[in-house]
């Protein structure tokens, strides 16, 4: 209970903070999860995600666009990857009984 209160606390601090900067700023309260409709319209379906590699020997994982595939794993030493894949940041789920495409939310 403490640390959600504490967490709480800072929220409320923010949203304070934020929404007394201007006149101009509001505060919304979102869905946490959408209709894949609304993803694939927003760009997110086809566009977030990250190019991912991993090191072969010791197995951690970094993300290919910050990391030279030339140099050495900095964990290990190592310089053997695997193959760069694009690691989609989506977490999708189902709404509902149906385990369709249709019933897709991310």
């Amino acid at each position: 209970p403490l640390g959600t209160l504490m967490k709480n606390n800072i929220r409320n601090a923010w949203i304070t903070s934020i929404t007394t900067l201007g006149k101009d700023i509001l505060f919304l309260e979102g869905a946490l999860l959408g209709p894949h409709a609304v993803w694939e319209a927003s760009g997110h379906i086809e566009h977030f995600h990250d190019p991912m590699i991993d090191c072969t020997k010791c197995k951690k994982r970094y993300r290919a666009d910050e990391l030279e595939v030339e140099q050495p794993c900095p964990h290990c030493g190592n310089t053997a990857w695997t193959d760069i894949r694009q690691f989609n940041m989506m977490f999708k789920t189902q709404l509902g009984a149906s385990s369709d495409s249709s019933a897709a939310v991310y």
